[in-house]
């Protein structure tokens, strides 16, 4: 291959390679100008290693924060004896501030996470699955991604652009994605952030309204009211939807209704530990006919005892009028 165009500058002579070859191997560059040829040099051209087109996804396309989300993507390999390469995805994922996406024990300073590649054939699969912050910022994100093969001494790269980008972002810098292709970035949004707890709702003389205590005691045929309380993304509350779990068994079904009483039974009279029950709360996240659970709630734990016979009574004198406790 003879490269006739160049740029003499300061004694250096300058040539542009194709941006690509049809072929791997060795490729003969020799610089002829002025009747003057320089030695030739070999420069080795290796098979590409390709990420396929609209194989890099984030699953499901709209997250839920709060709940894990996964990332794929699919690479093939033309490089022959290949098989004792390893292949690295490195993903970076950076909100509508151009902030990047911190998952604890997952990102560093420039990448939202690294997945190793499994081979089968040809094709190499990458796929890992994240958690989503409740906090996180809302509105579009933007994930890059670019593929490192190893092989021997050899470094390539599915995309040098995409990895310009993702080394100049890590660096503070402000790169330009507009030479990145689109194979090797997508944008997706994630579904607003809910967060709901789960309590019980009295109206007795001991406590009155909403309440969140670790244990309670009743007695057999007690009735208990679960009420759930969304503490954030209440202007969601039409795609909300519940289902109270009474902890024995019964449960109410997938209701909009943000309560459910539960009537508790215990005749065994020879129990004296009474039953352990945990009431829970299933909350689902439900658009355009489609469910999706967003979590679970724990309850109350509720100690349900029976009701118990009287073997004593005793009469009590008070400064009025004698009263009697049965024990």
């Amino acid at each position: 291959m003879a490269l006739t165009k160049g740029v003499n500058q300061s004694n250096l002579i300058e040539a542009t390679l194709p941006e690509k070859f049809d072929f791997p191997g060795i490729k003969n560059v020799q610089l002829i100008g002025n009747g003057i040829q320089s030695n030739i040099k070999g420069l080795t051209v290796r098979d590409r290693l390709q990420l396929l087109q609209n194989s890099f996804m984030i699953t499901p396309v709209q997250p839920f924060p709060g709940n894990p989300f996964d990332i794929e993507l699919k690479v093939r390999d033309y490089l022959e004896g290949s098989n004792s390469a390893t292949y690295t995805a490195y993903v970076a994922i950076y909100d509508k501030d151009g902030r990047l996406l911190f998952v604890p024990g997952f990102s560093d300073n420039f990448t939202t996470t690294i997945i190793t590649g499994e081979k089968t054939g040809q094709e190499i699969n990458f796929k890992k699955t994240l958690p989503l912050s409740l906090n996180i910022t809302a509105g579009n994100y933007k994930a890059y991604v670019y593929v490192k093969r190893i092989s021997g001494s050899w470094e390539d790269y599915s995309d040098i652009e995409a990895l310009r980008y993702i080394a100049g972002k890590g660096l503070g810098l402000n790169p330009s994605d507009s030479l990145v292709p689109s194979s090797h970035r997508l944008t997706f949004t994630p579904k607003p952030a809910v967060e709901v707890i789960l309590g019980i709702e009295e109206d007795n003389a001991e406590n009155v309204g909403f309440s969140r205590v670790g244990n309670k005691v009743i007695q057999d045929s007690q009735s208990v009211k679960l009420k759930a309380r969304i503490t954030r993304g209440i202007e969601h509350a039409a795609n909300i939807r519940f289902n109270f779990k009474g902890g024995d068994g019964r449960e109410t079904g997938i209701t909009g209704s943000d309560n459910a009483t539960f009537e508790y039974k215990n005749t065994n009279q020879n129990d004296t530990e009474g039953l352990s029950l945990r009431p829970q709360l299933e909350v689902f996240w439900e658009e355009s006919g489609l469910r999706t659970q967003l979590g679970t709630e724990p309850g109350t734990n509720l100690r349900v005892y029976p009701n118990y016979k009287p073997v004593a009574k005793a009469r009590v004198f008070t400064e009025n009028y004698p009263t009697y406790a049965t024990v």
